[in-house]
């Protein structure tokens, strides 16, 4: 059990980010982490300040902090307040590179209907497939966000750069093969918790805490990481959350 009053001591004094400490006290305090009474009242206190901080990011930070106060918000049911932020968004932010990507995401993650998150993902999709263009890489997070189970050009497409970039890039393409069936694929995403590359650790931890992976060879190797992972390494906050998230190691 975690004292979450204490949790959220920590994460202030260590300044991470507005966006990063909201959504680490969203999943932490949603997790079930409550003991004594004292404790529920100091989660429930926390619930309300942590919703108000998302909604204070999703009404008027930018860019990708705001993303991702959306996608939590969307998370609780409130996709149609996150959608018609979003749908200004896209009036005013509808041809920035990468950004609009994170536009299309968050509605189809709000999509009213089936249909209109089809028309999302399709767009996401085509930014994926264009070799030279300048979204690859937030379009197939994208997709692996929306838990999108992919075939035809676009597993190939994934499946070669899976195998071919560089491990950090590599990572969401072996999530979009994860969710497709391939069978190589949480092995290759847990291996990235022991890379050199600081980003294809985070990112592996971000994908394994998306996906609830728990196998016994996943949450070793993640408490492992956990335990050796810098602390001024950029993905510190999402391998140690990681591992309190899925109890990668119980007996601590």
């Amino acid at each position: 059990r975690v004292d979450p009053t204490k949790y959220l001591m920590l994460t202030a004094e260590m300044m991470w980010p507005r966006g990063a400490v909201a959504g680490l006290v969203v999943a932490l305090v949603t997790s079930g982490c409550t003991s004594a009474t004292s404790q529920s009242r100091a989660g429930d206190a926390m619930r309300q300040r942590a919703h108000a901080a998302l909604i204070e990011v999703l009404e008027h930070d930018e860019k990708f902090i705001k993303v991702h106060a959306a996608e939590l918000l969307i998370a609780r049911g409130e996709k149609e307040r996150v959608r018609e932020i979003f749908k200004r968004e896209l009036d005013t932010h509808g041809n920035a590179p990468a950004y609009r990507v994170g536009i299309w995401r968050v509605l189809a993650g709000a999509a009213a209907n089936e249909t209109e998150r089809a028309a999302w993902i399709a767009k996401i999709t085509v930014a994926f497939l264009d070799q030279n263009g300048p979204d690859r890489i937030h379009a197939i997070e994208s997709l692996g966000k929306l838990g999108q189970r992919v075939d035809g050009a676009v597993l190939r497409a994934a499946t070669v750069m899976a195998e071919a970039a560089p491990a950090a890039e590599g990572m969401f393409a072996w999530w979009v093969l994860h969710l497709s069936g391939d069978e190589r694929a949480q092995s290759r995403i847990t291996a990235a918790l022991a890379s050199r590359e600081d980003a294809a650790r985070l990112r592996g931890a971000y994908i394994i805490s998306w996906e609830k992976m728990r196998s016994a060879s996943t949450l070793d190797a993640l408490a492992r990481a956990a335990d050796s992972e810098p602390s001024s390494a950029i993905g510190r906050a999402i391998i140690v959350a990681t591992a309190l998230a899925l109890d990668a190691n119980p007996s601590r």
